[in-house]
């Protein structure tokens, strides 16, 4: 999960790397459901974005930019 969110994390922003390694991660376990997974990364991922780029300052991007978001 590090080496995919490394590798992942400047072309398509924090949002979407942290949905796919959570789902990456998930997927892992015996108990794996897609909809419960998506669920829960996609509001782990708004709570991280939130805390990194918006509270902390840090330079990232929240999406990746072919998707036309900027910071």
């Amino acid at each position: 999960t590090f080496v995919v969110f490394a590798q992942l994390i400047e072309r398509l922003g924090l949002v979407v790397t942290a949905v796919v390694c959570m789902l990456f991660a998930a997927w892992a376990g015996q108990e794996f459901r897609v909809r419960e997974q998506l669920i829960l990364a996609l509001i782990a991922a708004a709570v991280a974005a939130t805390g990194f780029i918006h509270f902390l300052g840090l330079p990232m991007r929240y999406f990746p930019e072919f998707l036309g978001f900027g910071y």
